[in-house]
């Protein structure tokens, strides 16, 4: 039957209702979604975050990488298609990457910091729920540098206050922090051109220390 003919037989609205049960205009979260970094491997490796982690192919080694990771998205927008999502492959590791987007909009409303950190443990929980058996890697939140961003009024606090909150949230079993801001200025001068080229996302040279950092968290027992 063509579209017309439906519309004819239940109307515009039935037509709208029977998407929305459908499914058909929500935003939910599938395989579809997500890009496959690596094709094959014995370790399944799921990314979920922001621009960080969704701006850069990561190789790592022996793992079939799929990465959910989207620009520009909170933890709460990444939720709400979360909550709705067709059931993903089993993964054997969850490398996560949220908070560097609620610092930059909590520039115009500091309710961005408050509501991450009402969702991000019930977030881990619903992580170790839907999969017991998968290790979790939690990433802090890299600095930004307000000069190359051009924002000087950005309060970086805010990154402080994050950090601090998501190492004392995330104590559950099998899952491990790494302390980004750490690796990437290992050697550095400060959070500069050498790390990122805009103040906020990074450049290989920071992708390259990041993945090393994290292939060592995969292969550690």
């Amino acid at each position: 039957m063509g579209l017309k003919a439906v519309i004819s037989k239940i109307g515009l609205p039935g037509l709208v209702l029977v998407a929305l049960i459908s499914g058909c205009g929500r935003p939910a979260l599938s395989e579809l979604d997500c890009r496959l970094s690596n094709p094959s491997g014995s370790a399944r490796v799921l990314l979920l975050g922001n621009s960080l982690l969704h701006d850069f192919h990561w190789p790592l080694p022996e793992a079939r990488v799929l990465n959910c990771a989207k620009q520009g998205q909170t933890l709460g927008e990444f939720m709400a298609r979360w909550r709705v999502s067709a059931p993903l492959e089993q993964p054997d590791v969850v490398v996560i990457a949220f908070g560097t987007v609620e610092v930059i909009r909590a520039e115009q409303n500091a309710q961005h910091l408050q509501e991450f950190m009402a969702l991000y443990p019930e977030f881990l929980t619903d992580l170790r729920k839907r999969w017991p058996a998968a290790r979790l890697v939690v990433n802090l939140l890299p600095d930004i540098n307000r000069n190359l961003f051009g924002r000087p009024y950005l309060d970086i606090a805010a990154i402080d206050q994050l950090n601090r909150f998501i190492r004392q949230s995330t104590n559950c079993q099998g899952c491990r922090v790494i302390n980004l801001p750490d690796v990437l200025k290992l050697g550095e001068s400060g959070f500069d051109e050498t790390l990122t080229y805009d103040g906020v996302h990074l450049t290989e040279r920071a992708y390259g220390k990041w993945l090393a950092t994290l292939t060592q968290t995969l292969i550690s027992p």
